[in-house]
C-alpha cells in the first residue's frame, strides 16, 4: 500500500492546473492577450497586456529605464500594457485599470527611444512593435497637465493602478519590468520534492521506532 500510495503523488502533482500569465494574479479593467503577432494589433476600449519576456538578465549597458533601479544581471519579466482604442475620437478617451503581478515591480519605460531601445532584450519574440510608429510612448508621466496618462505602484510594490488618456489617433504604451517569476515547473519540482521528503521522513520514522520496539 506504501508503494501506491507513492506512485499516486506523483501523477496529482503533475496535473496542478498552470495559468496562462503565470506572472499575473489578477487583473481589473486590463484584457490579459497573447503577444501581438501581425501588425494588426488587437484593439478594445479597455487597457490590455501581454507578457513579452521571462527570465531575462536585466543589463544597464543595453536597457534604459525611465523609472526604478535593477542592478545588472538580475533575472526579470517584462509586461507590455497597452491602449488602443477602436476609434478615433475628437475628444479625449480614457481606459483605467489595475494589475497585480506574482513578483515586485521594478522598473519602468514608457518614452519612445527607450521602448524601441529594449525591444531586441525585453520585448516579445515575433512582434512587430515598429508598426505603432509616431504614437508610441506614454506621454509625460507625472505631469499636472490634465488629459494625460499616469500610474501609480501600490499593494506593496506588486500592484500597478493605471489612466491612460489619448488623443485622436493616439497609443499610449507602457513596458513594465518585474522580478522573474519562478517557473511553474521550478514550483512543481519542489513541491513534488517536498513530497518525497515528508514522504520518506515519516517512513525513516517509523523505522526507527520499529528497531526501537524489537
Amino acid at each position: 500500500m506504501k508503494t501506491l500510495n507513492l506512485l499516486l503523488f506523483i501523477p496529482l502533482s503533475v496535473l496542478i492546473p498552470v495559468p496562462a500569465m503565470a506572472g499575473i494574479l489578477s487583473t481589473t479593467g486590463i484584457s490579459q492577450i497573447d503577444a501581438p503577432s501581425t501588425t494588426d494589433y488587437p484593439q478594445a476600449s479597455t487597457l490590455q497586456v501581454f507578457e513579452e519576456s521571462t527570465n531575462i538578465a536585466f543589463s544597464n549597458d543595453d536597457i534604459a529605464l525611465d523609472a526604478g533601479s535593477i542592478t545588472s544581471g538580475r533575472l526579470v519579466d517584462s509586461y507590455n500594457i497597452y491602449f488602443n482604442p477602436e476609434s478615433d475620437s475628437s475628444s479625449w478617451m480614457r481606459a483605467s485599470g489595475s494589475i497585480t503581478f506574482e513578483s515586485e515591480i521594478l522598473g519602468f519605460i514608457w518614452s519612445k527611444g527607450n521602448l524601441e531601445g529594449s525591444d531586441a532584450t525585453l520585448g516579445a519574440s515575433g512582434t512587430p512593435y515598429a508598426q505603432v510608429g509616431y504614437w508610441r510612448e506614454l506621454e509625460e508621466h507625472d505631469s499636472d497637465l490634465a488629459g494625460l496618462s499616469d500610474f501609480f505602484v501600490s499593494g506593496g510594490g506588486n500592484t500597478l493602478d493605471l489612466s491612460f488618456n489619448i488623443w485622436q489617433t493616439g497609443y499610449d504604451e507602457l513596458r513594465v519590468v518585474t522580478a522573474a517569476t519562478p517557473e511553474p515547473l521550478t514550483i512543481l519540482g519542489a513541491s513534488t520534492a517536498l513530497g518525497f521528503g515528508v514522504f520518506f521522513k515519516r517512513k525513516l520514522a517509523k523505522e526507527k521506532n520499529k528497531n526501537s520496539v524489537s
